[in-house]
């Protein structure tokens, strides 16, 4: 928690348009006018390391307090310390040795649980990132809503979720602020479901717009 005051401020200004002139010492400053005493005393919180101090007695970023806990290989744990909705997937990297499937960063079932993989674990916004995006298909179903599902030929059942996919990326994708160190890349992800959904004309697609900056300003909400 940095503390900052200006008692160790000096500086002298002049406008050259307006023929004007200005200056500080200390807490003190001068212009036409007189002298004006003006103290100031600035605090910045770091709150990630606040809230890690006052939970853990550690004083340490997100991203440290994290890979502490994959060090320990307590996944679960991590969930519960930043409290993140779901369950670690213990089999992910089984699967990915068995079937070939490699691991993921999450996925949400039709009864509305959250799994994740070990992908999501990189680091903090990559756990943030893929909550976000879970949390879109959770939120669907325990609104009463299904996901949006197509109808696929026969040996490409795995197109039929492509719909739902593409909108959790969607919705991702318009809050990267509060994950902007995340590895994911969300256009990129959202190209490709959209590519494979059967019924959506390209005339729909959901495209980058030059405002979308906006969306990657870092924020905390």
């Amino acid at each position: 928690m940095p503390i900052s005051t200006n008692f160790g401020t000096v500086g002298v200004n002049y406008n050259i348009s307006h023929d004007s002139w200005s200056g500080n010492v200390s807490a003190w400053s001068v212009d036409q006018s007189g002298w004006n005493f003006n103290p100031s005393v600035s605090v910045m919180i770091f709150p990630e390391q606040t809230t890690n101090f006052i939970r853990k007695g550690k004083f340490i970023s997100n991203d440290k307090m994290l890979s502490n806990f994959v060090s320990a290989g307590d996944y679960q744990g991590a969930l519960d310390y930043f409290g993140f909705e779901g369950t670690y997937d213990s089999q992910s990297k089984q699967l990915a040795y068995i079937e070939g499937e490699g691991s993921y960063y999450g996925r949400t079932t039709e009864s509305g649980k959250i799994f994740y993989g070990d992908y999501a674990f990189g680091s903090y916004s990559d756990l943030s990132a893929t909550y976000m995006k879970e949390s879109y298909h959770r939120n669907k179903i325990l609104g009463g809503n299904s996901f949006e599902t197509q109808e696929t030929p026969k040996g490409a059942e795995y197109l039929s979720i492509y719909p739902e996919e593409r909108l959790g990326f969607i919705h991702a994708y318009k809050y990267q602020g509060l994950y902007s160190g995340s590895r994911i890349n969300f256009l990129s992800q959202i190209s490709f479901y959209q590519l494979g959904c059967l019924n959506l004309s390209p005339s729909n697609y959901y495209q980058a717009k030059w405002w979308h900056i906006i969306y990657k300003i870092p924020r905390r909400w």
